[in-house]
């Protein structure tokens, strides 16, 4: 049984749970936005149910969780295998201390995929034939995203391109598919919106640990933005303007919603109260603003980088939960 245990304890740090707050927050912020909207803005479409179902948010993060999984697998072993990893330099340490062998991460990996692919098959059949094609458009584009990051022969990662594939994969891809999941209709600019501001900051924890490993990674031949960005203070710089970004895109978000409730609710709209709760979505996110502070004191301190990164998302879950909050209180509390 302990053997047992050890094995599993294994796997889960192998894919590494600490990063799971950047597929866990958009997904539940889709979910929770289309809960928000459901009495606001009413689907257009009369051929599907649009009662919000909480068996769709749990099986969207169910399968979120199995894909990002297998995309940290298959990042670990293409990393192995183009040399980006080695012993004595790698900070993943899952093919060279947890006795575990690179056909083994393989497999799970496929095993992972393979499990988000059935319970993104799940979700496909409760939508209409129409839907199910443009939702398998968007599912079948973060799959390839999430491996051709680090697998041959694109390795998005090598090309300078793993900022735009993570933005696009953890922000407004996963935003947009899970409302559209819950509501039947595509809500491009508020969910976009929406998705920009926790994509953004995955990014932020994807250049916190490529700046950390530039050099591991110009020994490599990988070139990152980090690297091309050339100085510490200018990824520091490019550190800062993800995190200001995010805070925009909550504030374009609240804009957005204002928009969206008083065409539904002009008299409603008109008082104080509404308007509060309506920029609670951009406001509440700057309680984590001290963080952020600390978190670009320690990027400009490269004796104390070592955790950065996992630093990061924890900016990044705290940033999220408050934006969750903030659409909480609108869906309790704006309703006339």
């Amino acid at each position: 049984c302990s053997g047992a245990s050890i094995g599993m304890n294994r796997w889960l740090l192998a894919v590494r749970p600490w990063s799971f707050t950047a597929s866990v927050i958009p997904v539940a912020i889709g979910n929770v936005a289309a809960f928000v909207l459901r009495n606001v803005e009413p689907s257009p479409s009369t051929t599907l149910p649009h009662e919000w179902s909480f068996s769709t948010l749990v099986l969207s993060i169910v399968g979120v969780l199995s894909i990002h999984s297998a995309a940290n697998l298959t990042n670990t072993y293409w990393d192995y295998k183009t040399g980006n990893d080695v012993k004595s330099t790698s900070r993943d340490r899952t093919l060279f201390d947890f006795g575990l062998k690179p056909s083994h991460v393989l497999g799970f990996s496929l095993v992972m995929y393979a499990l988000s692919a059935v319970v993104g098959a799940i979700l496909l059949l409760s939508q209409p034939l129409w839907a199910q094609f443009e939702l398998a458009l968007l599912f079948g584009a973060g799959s390839m995203l999430a491996y051709f990051y680090t697998a041959q022969p694109i390795r998005l990662k090598a090309r300078a391109l793993g900022d735009l594939a993570v933005l696009a994969a953890y922000g407004p891809l996963m935003t947009w598919g899970t409302c559209f999941l819950q509501r039947g209709v595509w809500e491009w600019q508020l969910l976009g919106y929406l998705g920009l501001a926790p994509g953004l900051l995955s990014v932020a924890i994807l250049h916190a640990n490529n700046s950390r490993d530039i050099d591991v990674d110009k020994r490599a031949g990988t070139v990152t933005v980090a690297r091309l960005l050339g100085s510490a203070a200018n990824c520091r710089r490019y550190f800062v303007l993800l995190i200001l970004l995010a805070y925009t895109a909550t504030a374009l978000t609240a804009w957005r919603l204002s928009h969206i409730y008083y065409t539904a609710y002009p008299a409603s709209m008109a008082t104080t109260t509404a308007t509060v709760l309506v920029w609670l979505v951009a406001v509440l996110p700057l309680l984590a603003l001290p963080i952020a502070t600390s978190l670009v004191r320690q990027f400009s301190n490269k004796t104390s980088q070592e955790d950065i990164v996992e630093q990061t998302a924890k900016f990044h879950m705290a940033f999220g939960m408050l934006v969750l909050l903030g659409l909480l209180c609108q869906a309790t509390f704006l309703y006339p």
